[in-house]
């Protein structure tokens, strides 16, 4: 049986984003900044429209989603997108006899 991924987690530009099937992608950028000459970081919630399909490992792991050109969603992602080598990887659970 091929392998089967349920999630995926890569960083993009400074930018931590996951991809889980069924799910529109999200993430969260997180930036250190001063205030009162003290550095704090400031967290940012990251969202995109496009909804999950399927995730397909090997070299580099690909993403594809609903968005363009299959519909008319608009992602920030071209589809299908290449997440790389992801920091994370989440599989299906196999099949169990009682399953199958």
């Amino acid at each position: 049986m091929a392998e089967r991924i349920r999630e995926i987690e890569w960083t993009h530009n400074g930018e931590f984003w996951v991809a889980t099937v069924g799910e529109t992608l999200h993430g969260r950028r997180v930036r250190t900044r001063r205030a009162r000459g003290k550095p704090y970081e400031e967290t940012t919630a990251l969202s995109d429209p496009a909804l999950v399909l399927a995730i397909f490992p090997g070299a580099s792991y690909w993403v594809a989603t609903n968005a363009r050109p299959l519909t008319p969603v608009v992602s920030y992602w071209v589809n299908p997108l290449m997440a790389g080598h992801p920091t994370a990887v989440r599989r299906f659970d196999p099949p169990t006899s009682e399953t199958l």
